[in-house]
């Protein structure tokens, strides 16, 4: 009789386990982000004409809802193009449900007070490209950020890099809309490059 009470108990426990991982992953925390590394380098001329373009006055009079302005300054600080570095973040996310996620988005959330003026612009994640993450699959969430750089050197443009926080803002098929968000100090790779390195 005491043998089958301890089976009970241990399956009992198990049962309660297997509970909490349900709850924590289905409904409490169904996606994880994680940022280890950020792309970085100055713009070309093309990209140039566009950091331009939206600060000029035909743009800001109907500016698009995926720009997202950092800085009150109504013009560039630098006319020289090799002061201008575009930045885009990592953000891996994960989906431990057996929901999809149907669209990730991202924004810039806070800025360090030493590069405020310098961050100029963002684009949202979805502006890019429809972000999603199938059920228990992987994504790739882009965050891109337009900098002033000028008068930097390479580590401090690496330590602006890593002043600020991102937003996440994510959909479930199920749970409606939650967000996180997400530090980059943890960024740890630079990668001086327009191309994302195959993992």
């Amino acid at each position: 009789m005491q043998v089958f009470k301890n089976k009970i108990v241990i399956i009992s426990i198990f049962i309660l386990i297997a509970l909490i991982i349900l709850v924590y992953t289905q409904f409490l925390s169904p996606v994880s982000f994680s940022l280890n590394s950020a792309n970085w380098y100055v713009v070309d001329d093309i990209e140039f004409n566009s950091i331009n373009y939206h600060y000029s006055e035909e743009y800001k009079n109907s500016p698009s809802n995926d720009t997202q302005y950092l800085t009150d300054s109504e013009v560039l600080p630098s006319n020289d193009k090799n002061d201008y570095v575009k930045v885009f973040y990592n953000v891996k996310a994960k989906n431990k449900s057996i929901f999809d996620i149907v669209q990730v988005d991202s924004m810039v959330y806070e800025i360090d007070d030493k590069y405020k003026d310098r961050f100029l612009y963002s684009y949202s994640a979805s502006c890019i490209m429809v972000q999603s993450v199938n059920r228990l699959g992987n994504s790739l969430i882009p965050c891109d950020v337009y900098i002033y750089v000028g008068g930097l050197e390479e580590e401090e443009i690496k330590d602006l890099i890593k002043s600020i926080s991102l937003k996440l803002i994510y959909q479930t098929e199920f749970f409606g809309t939650r967000t996180k968000i997400l530090d980059t100090r943890n960024v740890n790779e630079f990668i001086n490059s327009p191309y994302i390195l195959a993992e």
